[in-house]
């Protein structure tokens, strides 16, 4: 599979994702909220904020699709320990953050972080979706045997999830 049709399939893909959402939303009246993730359906003028993000984000995601599928399988080593110590290095360190912001207001009634809290409030829904990457990688990597399609669909179906999940303004 070359890059343009890798690139067609991400799209496709996410058209998919977000129909079967629409229609879903449409005949049960279903809006997919778990927690502090909420996976609502497309909403088209997030488009500009993702054609912003994407490119930076590809390029974290396409290093976590090559350390997900290339440096962290080891000769030997089940493959589901490999995918496990990928998972919890995309997410402990963020989990971390909010353990520590949060053990701090527990213990002391107020915050660590007070300037910008609420930023420590996004990781919630980061979280999350940080430990399942390396497990789709790894789908779409054995599907294709090429790294690049993950990336491209996680980036355009998990980007549009947490644009939706936080308060944007549009720049214009």
């Amino acid at each position: 599979m070359g890059r343009s049709q890798a690139k067609l399939n991400s799209i496709t893909g996410a058209i998919l994702f977000f129909g079967l959402l629409f229609v879903v939303y449409s005949l049960f009246h279903v809006d997919y909220r778990f927690l502090f993730l909420g996976v609502r359906l497309f909403q088209p003028h997030l488009l500009l904020l993702m054609l912003i993000y994407a490119p930076f984000f590809f390029v974290f995601f396409l290093s976590n699709s090559l350390r997900a599928n290339l440096s962290l399988r080891f000769a030997g080593t089940p493959p589901w320990r490999s995918l496990l110590l990928a998972a919890l290095g995309n997410s402990l360190g963020l989990f971390l953050i909010l353990l520590v912001q949060y053990g701090t207001l527990a213990a002391t009634g107020t915050v660590r972080w007070s300037d910008g809290w609420l930023y420590v409030n996004l990781l919630f829904a980061v979280v999350p979706t940080m430990f399942v990457l390396p497990y789709f990688h790894r789908y779409f990597y054995l599907m294709t045997g090429r790294i690049i399609l993950g990336p491209l669909i996680t980036c355009l179906i998990f980007i549009m999830i947490l644009l939706s999940n936080t308060v944007c303004y549009l720049p214009l």
